[in-house]
């Protein structure tokens, strides 16, 4: 099954600052374990230029960038990073800068697959062969933030976590405070949906549904009991299910709220992670501002606006027969 955009979809059925010196101990969590990363200079040292070195809070659990900063800290042992890894944090952005971001290294330079993230910023990184793009956090305003980073990338030897504020056009205006990080394994809910009544559970991973749609840095979020699936940025998510014989009298029926305006928000039946058109289409559309009148990927639905709510129940049969998986 496929999700897509931000809404919830329900039951499937059929801060003191001190110690400014260039040794102060960052505090990371690893699975709960308290670590004291040392601070080791520059990342990626061209980029470092004004020669301020990041300000770590008494505790060692926030650390203030002022200005252009690229540091880095080393981890007392590796760090693995899985398939079920997260990393977790708060972001407090003061004043605008180019770029905020974490990166998580096996040395201190940039290159090779990508091994940052980016929540903050006014330029423009979609094409950056460097940072995945998280939902950003305007200035003003603090967030929490829960990557799946062993979606993005896996690596059992990171030695080194970087704090970047990127801001080469003035290199003392940008101010933020990165608090409270973890990295830590945990797999991830499962899906509840009902096939015939019978209720059952998908796998605990998600998948990138689409032809590199899906924003690989957000993650679903499920409710509890799993029941509840809420989708925030652009997200493109797929649970691995039983295998189900959509025939003739099949019938798919979910409960769908727009919280916030997207492109498109659509529901897929599949039967792999493909993105298919015409008589190969999976998908049924129900809300998005985008017009996709003439796009032959969605059957269109009725259309609910933001703030509206609608059970569906679609003749999903009378569409497409075939075994689906996802």
């Amino acid at each position: 099954m496929w999700l897509l955009g931000k809404s919830l979809i329900t039951a499937l059925v059929a801060i003191g600052i001190s110690a400014q010196n260039t040794n102060a101990e960052l505090i990371v969590k690893v699975n709960e374990d308290e670590k004291s990363v040392t601070s080791v200079g520059e990342y990626h040292s061209s980029q470092h230029k004004n020669g301020k070195a990041i300000v770590i809070s008494n505790d060692g659990n926030t650390a203030t960038l002022d200005g252009n900063v690229w540091w880095s800290f080393k981890f007392p042992q590796k760090v693995s990073l899985k398939d079920t890894t997260y990393l977790s944090f708060t972001f407090d952005n003061r004043e605008a800068a180019e770029a905020n971001g974490i990166c998580l290294d096996t040395n201190q330079r940039l290159g090779g697959v990508k091994k940052c993230i980016a929540f903050g910023g006014f330029q423009n990184l979609n094409t950056d062969s460097n940072f995945h793009k998280l939902v950003y956090t305007p200035v003003g305003q603090t967030r929490d933030y829960k990557v799946p980073i062993g979606h993005l990338f896996t690596n059992d030897n990171i030695e080194y976590i970087a704090l970047i504020q990127d801001n080469d056009n003035d290199e003392n205006d940008g101010l933020s405070l990165i608090s409270n990080i973890q990295i830590f394994d945990e797999d991830l809910d499962k899906l509840s949906y009902k096939v015939d009544e019978v209720e059952k559970l998908s796998e605990s991973y998600q998948y990138a549904y689409g032809n590199n749609q899906d924003s690989r840095a957000n993650h679903a979020s499920l409710s509890d009991d799993g029941k509840v699936v809420t989708l925030n940025g652009n997200s493109w998510k797929a649970f691995k299910i039983d295998p189900i014989e959509i025939t003739s009298r099949s019938v798919l029926k979910f409960h769908a709220a727009l919280l916030q305006a997207v492109e498109v928000n659509a529901i897929c039946l599949d039967e792999n992670l493909q993105y298919q058109k015409d008589s190969s289409r999976r998908c049924f559309a129900f809300g998005g501002t985008q017009n996709i009148d003439g796009d032959n990927a969605f059957y269109m639905l009725d259309y609910i606006q933001v703030g509206e709510e609608k059970v569906y129940e679609v003749p999903i049969g009378s569409y497409f027969q075939k075994e689906i998986n996802y």
